[in-house]
């Protein structure tokens, strides 16, 4: 399955929560083939929602 700007499904990515550990976690929502306006009402649902809103990861020393 092909997704992206190279490929025919419209696959947006973007913060969903939170680990036990405090670290981000992503959520990526792909639909069908020319399922593009279901697939943007589920994202614009979850950013609407925004379990992230508020929190920011840890700073990781290295």
């Amino acid at each position: 399955m092909q997704t992206g700007i190279t490929g025919a499904l419209v696959s947006p990515t973007f913060p969903a929560g939170w680990t036990a550990g405090g670290l981000p976690v992503g959520l990526q929502v792909i639909g069908r083939h020319l399922g593009d306006p279901l697939v943007l009402k589920a994202s614009a649902c979850v950013e609407r929602a925004r379990p992230w809103q508020g929190r920011r990861p840890p700073v990781l020393d290295s």
